[in-house]
């Protein structure tokens, strides 16, 4: 048995889905590739010790995504990614440095982004998926 502690959130839903844990940041990207390439998108990323989990679900348009990154390097490319009509889609912090997911979505508000990631970040949790957290349960 794993000595890992694993904890999920089911929702009704139809479709593929797929997801992976323990993978290196070389494993996760041929996974991506290989599932973007089955028209799956990424819907939820962690990252524990340098090892990613991720969960695929099927999706249409761009994903972008890019990991260790600094706040100020998140904010500069959240900036680019929102001009062109993306909408960040999983956020993971880790050790100071940010894995974010970006994908395309419709354009909606994001209010005080800034001040929520560094919330996130002062009370030490990490996955968010559709703006509420995955992994950790507790922020309100």
């Amino acid at each position: 048995m794993s000595a890992e502690a694993y904890a999920g959130v089911w929702r009704p839903g139809t479709g593929a889905q797929w997801w992976r844990s323990g993978m290196s940041l070389d494993e996760l990207k041929v996974q991506d590739k290989t599932y973007f390439d089955k028209g799956l998108r990424l819907v939820a990323l962690a990252i524990r010790a340098g090892k990613y989990a991720a969960v695929w679900r099927p999706g249409t348009g761009a994903q972008w995504w890019k990991p260790g990154m600094s706040y100020d390097e998140f904010k500069a490319q959240d900036k680019a990614y929102f001009d062109q009509g993306l909408l960040l889609a999983v956020l993971e912090i880790e050790g100071g440095e940010i894995h974010g997911g970006l994908a395309a979505r419709q354009r909606r508000p994001v209010v005080a982004l800034a001040s929520m990631f560094r919330r996130i970040q002062d009370r030490g949790y990490g996955v968010l998926q559709n703006g509420a957290p995955a992994g950790n349960v507790g922020i309100t």
